[in-house]
Order: C-alpha cells, then sequence, then structure tokens
C-alpha cells in the first residue's frame, strides 16, 4: 500500500518539460524582425507577429539571450492597435512557459508596460494581459512585481488601479510565505488611501487587498 502511495506522488511529481529536449527558437526568429514591428502599416505588424507566434508552439525553448526580443515585445505591448497588443501578449505566454524559470529574468522589463495597458476596456485584451502578468508572478519574484504594481495602485486612470489591485490579490493568493514587514507597509499605505477614492470599483478592489493581507499576517 505504501509503495503505491509513494508511486502516485512520484508520478504526480513528474514534470514532461524536464525531459523536453529544448527547441532553439531564437535563432529561427527573421533577422528583419526588428523593422517589420517597426513598419508603420499595421497589417505588417500583426503578420510577421503571427508568423513568429508559431515558432514560440513548444514545450521548452532553449535559454538564449531574449533581451533584444523581449524590447520588441514592450514595443509592441505599446502598439496602439489591439491585435498587434493581443499576439505579444500571446507570444509571451508561450515564451513564458518555454522558459519556466529562465523567464525570470525578463520579468522588470515587461511588468510596467503590462499594467499600463490593463487601462483597455475589451475583456479579451484584459485576460490577455492578465495572462502575462500571472506568469511574470509565477515564474518570477514577488519583490520585482510589486513596486511597479503599488505605483500602478496610484495610476491617473481607475481602470489601471483596480486590475493592478485584482493582480496583487491573485499574487497575494499565491504567496507560499507571508509578506515581509515591509512589503506589508507598502500595500497598505496606498490601499488604505483608496478606500476614499471616488471611484466605487477601485474602493472596492482597495477592501479587497487590505481583507486579503490582513488574513495573511
Amino acid at each position: 500500500m505504501q509503495d503505491a502511495i509513494t508511486a502516485n506522488q512520484e508520478e504526480e511529481k513528474f514534470d514532461p518539460y524536464e525531459l523536453e529536449e529544448p527547441v532553439d527558437v531564437l535563432s529561427k526568429l527573421p533577422t528583419d524582425l526588428s523593422s517589420r514591428i517597426s513598419d508603420p502599416i499595421w497589417k505588417e505588424r500583426v503578420a510577421v507577429l503571427e508568423e513568429i507566434s508559431k515558432l514560440f508552439k513548444v514545450m521548452k525553448i532553449k535559454n538564449d539571450d531574449f533581451s533584444d526580443f523581449i524590447g520588441l515585445m514592450v514595443k509592441c505591448l505599446k502598439d496602439v492597435n489591439l491585435q498587434v497588443l493581443s499576439l505579444s501578449c500571446s507570444i509571451l505566454v508561450d515564451l513564458a512557459n518555454g522558459l519556466k524559470r529562465n523567464f525570470e529574468r525578463y520579468v522588470r522589463t515587461i511588468i510596467n508596460p503590462l499594467l499600463e495597458r490593463t487601462k483597455e476596456k475589451k475583456r479579451t485584451i484584459l485576460d490577455s494581459l492578465n495572462n502575462v502578468l500571472d506568469l511574470c508572478f509565477k515564474y518570477g519574484r514577488f519583490e520585482d512585481i510589486l513596486e511597479p504594481i503599488v505605483e500602478h495602485m496610484s495610476h491617473i486612470a481607475p481602470p489601471v488601479k483596480v486590475e493592478s489591485m485584482h493582480y496583487l490579490v491573485r499574487c497575494l493568493k499565491e504567496l507560499e510565505e507571508v509578506p515581509k514587514k515591509h512589503e506589508v507597509e507598502i500595500i497598505m499605505e496606498p490601499a488604505i488611501k483608496l478606500l476614499q477614492d471616488s471611484q466605487l470599483p477601485v474602493r472596492n478592489a482597495a477592501s479587497e487587498v487590505i481583507g486579503v493581507l490582513l488574513k495573511m499576517i
């Protein structure tokens, strides 16, 4: 009986990712990617993103230096065209899942532009952004995303405040450790102020942040 339990536990721990051969994605990217992503015609920008998105549809990605590529994705995250934004989010999701913990080094670069775009009203776009944000927490470090989140809690746009706090709540609920004292302080200060915000969704989100945090400490 004990052997069966042990076997089941080992099976649960098994991750096929570990046995997968990493795919060299970086070398397959087109050499003119930068110029095509900067094309003034939005359809051309969409076309190249659709083209390269197929390269990232693999389980495990070779851990190369994607810094320049991430810079291009940041540019896409700031693009006025929502299709470009959505495609870049999809690519980042696949890159994050393909690199797993090796994605951590890029979290600081993309977290701010991701949070900035949460002002978008379209639900499908918000879902795309949140998918990447959640992976930033999963594969990154809480301290790398906390400061940007807190900064965006004081954003001029109410939707950004709300989405930033919703994101923070999701992160807090998944934390394996109680937040450090200084982390609690930098969260509570703006959250308490936002309880007096003129917008009800902002007040409700702030109340949820405080409630979740108080249960943890």
